[in-house]
């Protein structure tokens, strides 16, 4: 951000598709399947990156693809895990890529708290335009908690202003998603009280990343620039 009351911390928890040689045989011919949405957020870790360098802000990246263990599903979630994948091959998997992920962004959150800060939490994904025949009405979504009033205003406010940068985006709250589905988000705002932790999942429609480069380059551009308004306004 940088400010001595404010911290922001970014996550993406569907940043790659990468699937570890130990487990390759599980998916065939992984060609096709690792370039679906359902192996990674295309897309999401380039602005996550762009926004963490932009605010000096830390980034926190699963390192492997939700295909094996989704980093945004809770402990129990039945969409954790691959379903074809043995017991031990679960407790190998979330000890070595889940719980590392998920410990370390908490603890930078959870510091940035004790230390007096108010955190705002950006978790970054990307959504495929069309899903089980369902075309998607959105280029952006701000998912939140509608019954925490900070969450509420700040996605109001960072809304407003990139509409008003770039006023042809079709913007939305709580879609496609709900902002309480089970998340990171959503499981840190069950520890942390809401005058001291912001939980935002910013949805970007695939359709906007896969157009030429310069348009999404430029509007990456656009999304860091209504994000600084957003948080100055928030000070």
């Amino acid at each position: 951000m940088p400010d001595p009351d404010h911290a922001l911390i970014i996550t993406c928890e569907h940043a790659t598709n990468h699937i570890p040689r130990r487990y390759a045989l599980l998916f065939g011919d992984l060609t096709m399947p690792l370039m679906d949405h359902s192996a990674f957020d295309n897309g999401a870790a380039e602005l996550a990156r762009l926004l963490a360098a932009r605010f000096a802000a830390p980034c926190f990246e699963a390192d492997v693809s939700r295909l094996l263990v989704d980093c945004n599903r809770s402990p129990g979630h039945r969409g954790l895990f691959c379903p074809r994948l043995e017991a031990d091959e679960r407790d190998a998997l979330f000890n070595r890529h889940y719980l590392p992920f998920r410990q370390s962004a908490l603890a930078a959150i959870e510091a940035a708290v004790s230390s007096g800060r108010r955190v705002l939490h950006l978790s970054i994904h990307s959504f495929t335009p069309c899903l089980n025949g369902e075309v998607r009405r959105a280029d952006l979504g701000f998912l939140y908690d509608p019954r925490r009033q900070g969450e509420k205003a700040f996605c109001r406010r960072w809304l407003a202003t990139l509409k008003e940068m770039q006023p042809s985006l079709r913007l939305r709250r709580n879609y496609p998603y709900r902002g309480v589905a089970d998340g990171f988000t959503t499981a840190v705002r069950k520890i942390l009280p809401p005058e001291s932790y912001l939980g935002i999942e910013l949805e970007v429609n695939q359709r906007l990343v896969d157009e030429a480069p310069p348009v999404w380059a430029q509007l990456r551009q656009t999304i860091a620039a209504s994000l600084a308004a957003a948080v100055a306004g928030e000070r």
